[in-house]
């Protein structure tokens, strides 16, 4: 085939360095200039540089033309079997990134020396070859990862989304990730980021094609304009104000494209600056849909024209436990931060569109802790301050708005987002809003802003008024001349008031005009402190260059410590071996030199006895037996194994359960028995030396979440999502009581160590503690902020612990 111009010029810049002609600097500042005009030969650039000498360019040019005959003149075979250039390759990928050409091209580096990658090129298509071609990595989140891929079909840039590698053959993942492939596809608005196909690799991990957005996500759009975006020149009023105007538009733009995912009924549930990006062109779309739950829509909502979205890969969400908070602790609802998400609503979109707004009116977030806990006690008790506190510069109308919208009950905040978008737009009217009450005087000056043929007409009035006044006292004599002249002089008495106050709007406009003459004072000033910061930013490219000797310093030191590592732990010395890891884990603002042999000495210094494989997914729950010679385990798929503790060898299988995941594994006191709490809303107990299955307890009417038997062996209680307790008869299954008052779902439960109590723990935030025997009630313990997730008795049974979501543990006197 023939050789192309881009090829040809790679390949030779590649054996230059291969075969150390060049050093990798030399290549890269080469490559940066060819870019900009790659009508002059990458060699020759070389040469002016003085990179290269002439005899050795001549050499390096007929190593090139021998390369490409021995691969058939074919340039793009020569570059796949060049040695892979690693990190190399990225970094001039990111150099040619607006070069297509030059992105296809470095794609092929090395492909066929590096480790056969399966995900490199993907989906099937309707010419010769795959249809999408990964040039590079674009970001990664919390289960996904999003790739720039050529589109080798319509032959355009699209993002490839997959799930990452250490989540591909979890089946819940999997589902999570179709179910948001499934709901991005499904919402078809011009504010939603549109899905061009799914597909799967040939090991079955699945992966979906979307357009590609270039440009800025909305908080970096926000932040560019809160830090007066000082790469430009310096803006005027009005153009800050036009810009601030642009953004709030963008946000009103997010309202329509979340109001028309209710329409469908979709919820969001993870709304926030960085998940809207900003199109070059005037596009805003939303994105990431991973935590989006289907719902159902509400009567008003049906009455629209839309249907609601049906996903066929499951029923809506994937399997989220009650008490559980998701989502971006800044921005989601109390309601979600509290883990009750059965509350989540439109209303609960709404929260996290005003938190989005709180970023937008004041260039940071409404709850800027970095402590998870300490935000999600705040996000719970609404305690943030106001806009205009932060920026007292933000429109009491704005701020207004934003405060509604992030109202603690849901019932206090707008009941959708076309609402919240139609306050804005109200105010960028210059209308009234509906969250804003406004003083008379406001509303008044508001009314002559809008009516000045009005304005005018009255003061024609008056001075027609005053004119036939004036006519009056001339021809009239006598008295009643003096009393047309005094009814005269009222008259002018109040036309001159009104003029008066036209004069003190006339001084105002002219006050206004002397400020605008001092803001562009100000702006020069700004300009200045510009040229002040580029000083400042050659004296921070110094201090970079300093950083990077003593970054080099740092990486001899580490090689000298890593050789330290190996001599203390041959010698058994671990505590000097852990001091010497510690010194070399990374601080925040410091780079991560670690390589392989850190993980290694610290693999070795932190072994652990065990590791039982056998699960392919999550597990949920284990339990060793009393005498501590087996162990069990629970997992997702329904099923649960028992191992020998001490070899880690797998002794049965247990399998019987038929959906909704084992989530809690118990043994009896004798060891003899194992019990099983699962989703399909039963309880089994089985033979613990055979795996036979003795008997099936059926009652609970939703996820069966833990499991206990009595000291004695003699009976068993579980707790489920149908927020009761059950006591069994362990020997035959009989239900012996229903234990009923908790209000949330019960989440763990566990007996005394004498038998006579039972206590239980609930997403409602309380512990209850129950007589085994009767099943009454005997104490409710409150104090908890978030839903409890597991309770224990104390060995004698004086103490009892709980722990909850809130990020505590409290201990009780249990009597």
């Amino acid at each position: 085939m023939p050789v192309n111009n881009t090829d040809r010029n790679l390949l030779f810049g590649f054996l230059a360095l291969q075969n150390d002609f060049i050093s990798r600097e030399d290549l890269i500042a080469a490559v940066s200039v060819w870019l900009t005009d790659k009508s002059q030969p990458l060699g020759e650039i070389l040469l002016q540089r003085q990179a290269l000498q002439q005899d050795e360019h001549e050499l390096l040019a007929a190593l090139t033309r021998k390369h490409l005959e021995r691969h058939g003149d074919d340039a793009q075979k020569s570059l796949t079997a060049l040695s892979s250039l690693g990190s190399l390759r990225d970094e001039l990928q990111s150099l040619g990134a607006a070069d297509v050409e030059v992105e296809a091209s470095l794609s092929l580096v090395g492909r066929d020396r590096e480790a056969a990658d399966p995900y490199a090129t993907v989906g099937a298509s309707t010419s010769a070859g795959t249809r999408f071609v990964i040039l590079r990595p674009h970001a990664k989140g919390g289960l996904g990862e999003v790739f720039v891929a050529q589109d080798g079909e319509l032959h355009r840039q699209v993002a490839l989304k997959q799930i990452q590698q250490q989540y591909a053959d979890a089946p819940d993942s999997r589902a999570r990730f179709l179910l948001e492939a499934e709901i991005t596809g499904g919402l078809e608005h011009p504010g939603i980021v549109p899905v061009y196909g799914l597909g799967q690799y040939a090991d079955g991990r699945p992966f979906y094609a979307m357009r590609f957005i270039g440009g800025d996500n909305l908080q970096q759009a926000a932040d560019r304009f809160h830090a007066g975006d000082s790469s430009g020149p310096p803006q005027t009023a009005g153009e800050r104000e036009l810009e601030f105007r642009k953004l709030l538009g963008r946000f009103i733009d997010v309202c329509n494209a979340v109001e028309y995912a209710h329409s469908r009924g979709v919820l969001h549930r993870d709304l926030k600056p960085g998940n809207i990006m900003l199109g070059k062109y005037g596009e805003t779309l939303v994105v990431d849909w991973g935590l989006a739950k289907v719902q159902g829509r509400d009567e008003q909502s049906k009455a629209g024209d839309e249907h609601t979205l049906r996903p066929s890969s499951g029923s809506g969400s994937a399997p989220t436990m009650m008490g559980q908070a998701i989502g971006t602790p800044a921005y989601m609802p109390p309601e979600q931060a509290a883990g009750k998400l059965d509350q989540l609503g439109p209303p609960s979109d709404v929260y996290s569109l005003g938190a989005t707004l709180y970023y937008v009116l004041t260039g940071r977030s409404a709850f800027p802790s970095q402590e998870l806990g300490e935000t999600l006690r705040k996000v719970q008790a609404g305690e943030f301050p106001r806009p205009c506190e932060v920026h007292p510069r933000v429109p009491k109308p704005l701020d207004a708005i934003c405060v509604k919208a992030m109202a603690l009950r849901p019932a206090d905040r707008y009941a959708s987002p076309q609402e919240l978008a139609d306050d804005v737009e109200r105010y960028l009217a210059d209308e009234p809003v509906a969250a804003h009450a406004e003083p008379v005087h406001l509303r008044a000056r508001r009314w002559l802003r809008k009516h000045p043929k009005s304005v005018a007409a009255l003061a024609a009035t008056l001075l027609v008024g005053l004119t036939s006044l004036l006519v009056i006292a001339t021809v009239v004599g006598g008295k009643n001349r003096q009393l047309a002249q005094a009814y005269s002089e009222e008259r002018k008495a109040k036309i001159s008031a009104t003029t008066n106050a036209q004069l003190a709007d006339a001084k105002a406009a002219e006050a206004l005009a002397e400020k605008a003459r001092a803001d562009e004072k100000a702006l020069e000033a700004i300009a200045e402190k510009g040229r002040a910061d580029e000083k400042a930013a050659e004296a921070i490219a110094e201090k970079a260059r300093a950083d990077e000797k003593t970054l080099e310093a740092r990486r001899n030191l580490y090689f000298s410590h890593m050789n330290l590592a190996q001599a203390a732990w041959e010698d058994a010395h671990v505590g000097p071996l852990l001091e010497l890891l510690d010194e070399h884990a990374p601080k925040p603002s410091e780079p991560d030199l670690r390589g392989f042999e850190w993980y290694y000495w610290d693999r070795l210094a932190h072994s652990y006895l065990l590791d039982l494989k056998g699960h392919t997914g999550g597990v949920l729950s284990v339990a060793f037996s009393p005498d501590g010679l087996r162990l069990a385990s629970a997992r997702w798929d329904g099923t649960v194994k028992v191992w020998d503790a001490a070899t880690g060898q797998e002794s049965l299988t247990l399998k019987g359960h038929t959906g909704g995941g084992v989530h809690s594994v118990a043994f009896s006191l004798d060891g003899q028995r194992l019990a099983s709490a699962s989703g399909d809303q039963t309880v089994k107990v089985w033979d613990a030396a055979t795996g036979q299955e003795s008997l099936t307890l059926k009652g609970h009417t939703d996820w069966v979440t833990s499991v206990a038997f009595s000291p004695d062996g003699q009976r068993l209680a579980s707790v489920s999502e149908d927020n009761t307790v059950k006591v069994w008869d362990a020997a035959t299954g009989q239900e012996l009581l229903t234990l009923i008052g908790h209000t949330g779902d019960v989440t763990s439960v566990a007996f005394s160590p004498d038998g006579q109590r039972l206590a239980s723990a609930s997403a409602d935030q309380t512990v209850k503690v129950w007589d085994a025997t009767t099943g009454q009630e005997s104490l409710t313990l409150k104090g908890h902020t978030g839903g409890a997730l597991s309770v224990a008795f104390s060995a004698d049974g004086l103490r009892l612990a709980s722990a909850s979501w809130d990020g505590t543990v409290k201990v009780w006197d249990a009597a």
